[in-house]
């Protein structure tokens, strides 16, 4: 497709596709998105993206039903994509892995996921999304952990799940050497002990000593109150040891907010030896 600025004929942007676009060819999409240049021999690169949907190993976990996705990233979304592969997709305890081609989203923001009820057992539990974006060398978890069913669970509606929002502070102590360059992760407790979030990797944080560091996390699970939070780090880097003082969690669906301290070292040489600790609400 070419498309020319009336208002300055002399530009014109190319938008090269040469794909089907067709619900009974290849792999049927019928909507696809174009990446624009000016220059009409330039090809632009779209980027593949690894989706691994992970069913849940509960009883009627699986799902007839069509499964959708949309990822959403800093420099746009994929739209929304059918998920098929073969009949027997979203099977109890089972991983299903598809390849999706899309501009080159950024940094991955958050993901839309959820089916149309459709099939005679259309109920799903959804453990978790792990999605690799190959052209960028990264890898992005979303845990989930419930229901997508009307009849199940929350009772939400399988086409538009939300996510909860927690924010999420990280204080590091004010002592000598305090600070890591190790990657930290995060686990948040349901209040039932049942539910948990995953391990998720804070990405982004200095955590340097008496530093707060801040995080907003979306998980499609209301965890909120907490029944206590794991905190830890993989103990790699130059400074691997760190003296956590305590984790705030603030989730403003429920309005609740949680102090969890720690006050201890999580180093191999230091304290107790551990690096990962589970920390307890103050009363």
């Amino acid at each position: 497709m070419i498309v020319t600025d009336m208002n300055r004929p002399h530009l014109r942007f190319y938008f090269p596709c040469n794909n089907w676009l067709s619900k009974e060819d290849r792999d049927g999409l019928y909507i696809r998105d174009l990446i624009g240049s000016l220059n009409p021999m330039d090809v632009p690169k779209i980027n593949k993206y690894v989706v691994r949907v992970f069913t849940g190993e509960v009883s009627s976990s699986g799902t007839d039903a069509d499964v959708f996705i949309n990822i959403f990233g800093e420099k746009g979304d994929t739209g929304v994509r059918k998920l098929d592969k073969d009949k027997d997709n979203f099977e109890k305890g089972a991983e299903d892995k598809f390849t999706l081609d899309a501009p080159n989203l950024g940094r991955l923001r958050k993901i839309n996921i959820g089916h149309n009820n459709k099939g005679g057992s259309a109920g799903w539990f959804l453990a978790k999304v792990i999605i690799e974006d190959i052209g960028n060398k990264c890898v992005y978890q979303f845990p989930v952990g419930c229901w997508f069913a009307l009849d199940e669970d929350d009772g939400k509606n399988p086409e538009g799940h939300t996510c909860i929002v927690y924010n999420v502070a990280v204080v590091t102590g004010d002592i000598r050497g305090a600070g890591t360059n190790s990657k930290i992760h995060v686990i948040l407790h349901g209040s039932k002990g049942l539910k948990n979030s995953g391990k998720i990797f804070l990405e982004g944080g200095e955590f340097e000593r008496a530093r707060t560091d801040l995080f907003n996390m979306e998980i499609a699970a209301l965890l909120s109150p907490l029944s206590r939070v794991t905190i830890g780090h993989d103990n790699c880097g130059i400074s691997s040891g760190w003296f956590c003082e305590k984790v705030v969690v603030y989730c403003p669906f429920t309005g609740i907010e949680q102090t969890f301290p720690c006050g201890k070292w999580l180093d191999e040489d230091e304290g107790d030896g551990l690096v990962t600790e589970i920390g307890n609400q103050t009363p």
